[in-house]
């Protein structure tokens, strides 16, 4: 697990990636109210910025501005909750999940590894102000970005970013189903079924074509070769492991390939690689590493055991017809 970020880390990746921030440092600060005593009086959307939790142990970071007025209990409902499903994440989740202390609650701690399974759901009145104002993973200092700067950071990050109306009063009923529920992200860790497997295999098709229809063809060729000098009770069979079966390997050559389509296509200006020089590339190439290793492992495992099922029911299914016309 990579190291968590920190005010100078983030504050670096703002200006490598030619985001325009501005930093005050300031006393450290609990509150939004304490906040605005150093920098209430700078124009834009000031946040206040909310963790909280679901009986599921889902995660849900609400950033509104300081304004809004927001319903918990409207919003579990919005979010298919109940009139009761969330509550305040306490201090421990927080800080295991955001690496960040009480008071420094912020997207930016979004860029965490450990915040991957978390929910963020962005006030749309941010969009509507020149600037927007976060702590920088401390309460010692708030900086300012612009709403398509916050968005640039996020989708950095790996996310889209997701501006609603947190303030939106919605009766969840029959006619009228929960507006936000799609949005939370479920990391719950259950075996994976038949079912499951089947839709995992069809989501790996969509979106890596040609490297299923690789597997698939090694699949068809080489799940079980007769011998030709077969036992007369029962055949031989020779089980070939085929390509993509490593699911370590798997990932790490499509990563590879994917991490080397997007540094040609995004290419590090000059200025970035002085600064840097090739350690940019790889703080990017590694970022996104992370994020993806475990979402394509699962998505290859089920495709493996779904394609591995179907070869063996084939084979058994060309064996009973063999013996059922006397081939021995």
């Amino acid at each position: 697990m990579a190291s968590p970020h920190t005010k100078e880390s983030l504050l670096a990746f703002l200006e490598v990636n030619q985001i325009e921030a501005k930093t005050y440092d300031h006393p450290k600060v609990l509150t939004v109210e304490e906040q605005a005593n150093y920098v209430g009086h700078l124009e834009g959307g000031h946040s206040k910025n909310l963790l909280l939790k679901d009986k599921k142990n889902r995660l849900i970071l609400i950033s509104a501005l300081t304004s809004a007025k927001i319903d918990l209990k409207v919003l579990s409902q919005r979010l298919g909750l109940g009139k009761s499903g969330l509550r305040m994440a306490p201090e421990d989740i927080m800080q295991a999940s955001l690496k960040v202390p009480l008071g420094c609650v912020t997207p930016f701690a979004l860029q965490n590894d450990s915040a991957r399974s978390v929910t963020l759901l962005l006030d749309e009145g941010f969009r509507m102000k020149s600037k927007v104002f976060f702590h920088p993973l401390s309460n010692d200092a708030t900086t300012a970005v612009s709403p398509s700067g916050l968005d640039k950071f996020l989708r950095l990050i790996g996310r889209e970013p997701v501006y609603v109306d947190l303030e939106a009063i919605v009766v969840v009923s029959k006619e009228q189903q929960p507006d936000l529920a799609s949005y939370l992200v479920d990391m719950s860790t259950e075996c994976i079924t038949k079912d499951q497997a089947t839709i995992e295999t069809r989501a790996v098709q969509a979106s890596l074509p040609v490297l299923i229809q690789g597997m698939n063809d090694d699949v068809t060729k080489s799940v079980v070769k007769p011998k030709s000098k077969a036992s007369p009770t029962a055949p031989q069979m020779e089980f070939v492991k085929p390509a993509g079966a490593d699911v370590q390997a798997t990932t790490k050559s499509i990563l590879d390939e994917f991490l080397s389509a997007v540094q040609k296509e995004f290419q590090v200006t000059s200025q970035v690689v002085e600064k840097q020089g090739e350690e940019v590339a790889t703080v990017t190439s590694n970022s996104w590493r992370q994020r993806l290793v475990p979402e394509l492992e699962s998505m290859l495992v089920a495709f493996k055991n779904a394609a591995y099922t179907e070869g063996f029911v084939a084979g058994i299914a060309s064996c009973s017809r063999a013996k059922g016309k006397g081939q021995t």
